[in-house]
């Protein structure tokens, strides 16, 4: 016995050109939004850390109590004057009087252990990190009290 065309159709297996075709327009719209919000996305997960110079270890870690907003204070060896140049190549420092300027009168304008304050800004998606890091000389180390602010209420403006 023959099979009629239309029995054919019926019991034949396989995906319908139109579900094709709405797949496609779903993958299409979610790469779309994944393009627009991946970054933001990224950002919110996963937050960039403020530059730390190699040789750095952590001693303290405090979250200030808003989510983005944190303070760090690392110990490295004394070597203050190489850590203010390395915070120099990301961002600016204010170095104080008596420091890293390699005079003879150095020593005696020094007025406390603050070698310089530096800050800086990252870009993450549409958000800017800013950073600050404060760099004190000691004998026995250089400490830096690093922070970093998240302002979620400001976006950077567009490229």
């Amino acid at each position: 016995m023959t099979d009629s065309p239309s029995a054919q159709e019926s019991t034949a297996s396989g995906v319908p050109w139109w579900a094709l075709g709405m797949a496609a327009a779903a993958v299409t719209f979610a790469c779309l939004v994944v393009f627009r919000v991946g970054g933001d996305l990224q950002a919110l997960l996963f937050l960039p850390e403020p530059p730390v110079p190699p040789g750095a270890a952590l001693d303290t870690q405090t979250n200030t109590g808003t989510y983005g907003a944190d303070e760090w204070v690392y110990l490295s060896p004394p070597r203050a004057c190489f850590t203010v140049n390395w915070y120099g190549e990301y961002g600016t420092c204010e170095v104080q009087p008596g420091y890293c300027l390699d005079e003879e009168t150095d020593e005696f304008l020094k007025e406390d252990a603050l070698a310089a304050v530096c800050s800086g800004d990252m870009p993450m998606g549409r958000y800017t990190m800013f950073w600050e890091a404060r760099i004190y000389d000691y004998p026995a180390n250089t400490r830096i009290e690093l922070s970093r602010q998240i302002p979620w209420n400001r976006t950077r403006p567009a490229d």
